[in-house]
C-alpha cells in the first residue's frame, strides 16, 4: 500500500495542473488538512481496508482500495466550489474528482502484479466541511475511491 500511495501521489502531481504539488497529500484521515494547503484546491489521498485473497496455485489477490477527498475553499461565488468557474479557470469539486478519476481509471501506475485500478461505482454527493480547530476556512468537498487490485 505504501508504494501504491506514493506512486498516486506522484501521478496526481504530475497530470492535474490546476492543483499546486503541495496541495496533493496523504493524509491520516480524510478530515485533515495541514497547514500547509495554500490554493483553493487540494486533494487528500487515504488508505482503505485492504482484502486478501487467496487464489489457486498460492496466488493472493489483494483489493486495496485508496479513498480520495477533494477540497474546494469556498467563495463569494457559492456555486463555484461545485461546479467550477468558467472565468477563472478554476474547478468545482465535481469536475476535479472526475479529473482524478480520469487520470487514475486503469492506470497501473508500473507496479509489478497491479491488475486493476477502477473507481467505485457508488459516489456519495458533495458536502459542506470547515476546517479542524482554529481553521475555521470552508471548503466544498467531494469523496470517491479507486480499487486497486493486484496479485502476488
Amino acid at each position: 500500500m505504501q508504494t501504491l500511495l506514493i506512486k498516486i501521489k506522484a501521478a496526481l502531481q504530475a497530470g492535474l495542473t490546476q492543483v499546486r504539488d503541495g496541495d496533493v497529500f496523504i493524509t491520516p484521515d480524510l478530515s485533515f488538512i495541514p497547514a500547509g494547503v495554500k490554493s483553493q484546491l487540494a486533494i487528500a489521498v487515504k488508505d482503505g481496508t485492504v482484502i486478501n485473497k487467496e487464489l489457486t496455485c498460492g496466488v493472493i489477490e489483494r483489493t486495496m482500495p485508496v479513498h480520495f477527498r477533494v477540497f474546494v475553499r469556498l467563495q463569494k461565488n457559492h456555486e463555484a466550489p461545485v461546479v467550477g468557474d468558467a472565468s477563472t479557470g478554476s474547478l468545482g469539486v465535481l469536475a476535479a474528482t472526475e479529473a482524478i478519476k480520469v487520470l487514475l481509471k486503469n492506470n497501473l501506475l508500473g507496479i509489478a502484479g497491479m491488475q486493476a485500478a477502477l473507481p467505485d461505482a457508488r459516489e456519495p454527493e458533495s458536502e459542506l466541511f470547515v476546517g479542524q480547530a482554529g481553521n475555521t476556512v470552508a471548503w466544498q468537498t467531494k469523496d470517491i475511491t479507486i480499487n486497486y487490485i493486484r496479485e502476488d
